[in-house]
């Protein structure tokens, strides 16, 4: 349990944050806007305190506008067969193996499956 002393010296530290807090904001009512969130933890001394404090404000919500626009969606490329994309997942595959493992059985076989990839790529584009 805290002694007396202690209590009052984090009170005063408190009203120190409070007072340095309100000092900060302008008096001639420009609005203030504060971002983020307040961490504090459910067993501080200083939440009540805080809490009263921000309640005795006027505080609105204001939401910002959207920071990015999201991605159109497109329509996938009609020479893109399902037989195309089975084809470059085992391509991919081959190519992580060969890394993997640096194997010039592995590298040939990467390029035998680059070359029919290449060769039905450019006659599904014609």
């Amino acid at each position: 349990m805290k002694r007396e002393g202690e209590a009052n010296k984090e009170g005063q530290t408190a009203s120190l944050h409070r007072d340095t807090l309100l000092s900060s904001f302008p008096e001639d009512g420009t609005p203030v806007i504060l971002l983020g969130d307040f961490n504090l933890q459910p067993d501080s001394s200083q939440l009540s305190s805080v809490a009263s404090l921000l309640q005795s404000f006027a505080l609105t919500q204001s939401p910002s506008p959207a920071t990015h626009k999201g991605a159109r969606p497109s329509s996938p490329s009609p020479w893109l067969t399902d037989s195309l994309r089975s084809s470059r997942t085992m391509l991919q595959a081959a190519e992580r193996k060969w890394r993997k493992s640096r194997s010039p059985d592995d590298l040939a076989s990467y390029h035998t499956l680059l070359a029919a990839f290449t060769a039905a790529t450019t006659s599904a584009k014609t």
